[in-house]
């Protein structure tokens, strides 16, 4: 058995017989590298050694785990560079967009400390916070997951003794937080806001805020909130409407 150099198709063929078989192979003039072999002018390239083959065999089994792990993994690598975006000024809240990690503002509002006394006093008297409008101009569907941002302080504060939450009552152009209401001459006195606390979760948000989620689906009515603390605070509000009924039609007669 021969070999021979088919130098119209540049490569070495094998005869034996009538059968041709190609090789791997080089032209001759090669300048002796390693791994080729000369002999009468042909350069007879030298099969792979075992850790060349071994080295193939590992990168061909590798690259499907690189590319499964590059898919598990993105998602977490995106949510860590992803910069966590927190209310520019102190205590103002936010309602977050948990898909986005955008902040969507709420309406801001002041709140007026009104008593009604009754009766010069003998029946005697009501204290509230009054909000102008009857209805947020911020609106959410029931059953809407909200989560809110607030930038404090400190974050070692605990929250619950800072952050307010509060379901509120309407009238045809206020809305309302019923505070206390006092007896005849003043004598004693009963805390009205403790039904409109909304209990709450707070967690902490990036390096200086607060997030807050209602413990409880939020029923429909208007709602707000605030941080404690002297001074005209602002008050951030948004009402939740109930769901839109179905219009359906009447079957034919």
């Amino acid at each position: 058995m021969g070999a021979a150099l088919d130098k119209g198709q540049g490569c070495l063929t094998q005869r034996a017989g009538q059968a041709v078989k190609p090789l791997t192979c080089s032209l001759g003039g090669v300048d002796g590298s390693p791994g080729f072999d000369q002999v009468d002018g042909i350069a007879w390239v030298q099969p792979e050694s075992n850790k060349e083959a071994v080295m193939r065999v590992s990168l061909a089994t590798a690259w499907p785990v690189m590319f499964v792990c590059s898919i598990l993994c993105y998602p977490a690598l995106a949510q860590e560079a992803r910069v966590v975006q927190e209310p520019e000024y102190l205590s103002t809240f936010f309602v977050l967009d948990s898909n986005t990690g955008h902040l969507r503002p709420l309406e801001r509002q002041s709140a007026t400390r009104k008593i009604q006394v009754k009766a010069f006093g003998f029946a005697g008297a009501e204290g509230w916070y009054e909000l102008n409008g009857a209805r947020s101009s911020v609106r959410f569907p029931e059953r809407q997951a909200l989560e809110f941002v607030v930038l404090v302080t400190s974050q070692k504060t605990d929250p619950q003794t800072v952050l307010r939450f509060f379901s509120l009552n309407t009238t045809d152009d206020t809305r309302r937080l019923p505070i206390d209401k006092a007896g005849p001459m003043g004598l004693g006195s009963t805390s009205l806001s403790q039904p409109h606390f909304v209990s709450y979760n707070a967690s902490k948000y990036g390096a200086s805020s607060f997030k807050l989620t209602s413990l409880a689906q939020l029923p429909p009515g208007e709602y707000a909130l605030r941080v404690v603390g002297p001074g005209d605070i602002p008050w951030f509000c948004f009402g939740v409407d109930p769901p839109t009924p179905v219009a359906t039609t009447a079957p034919p007669q």
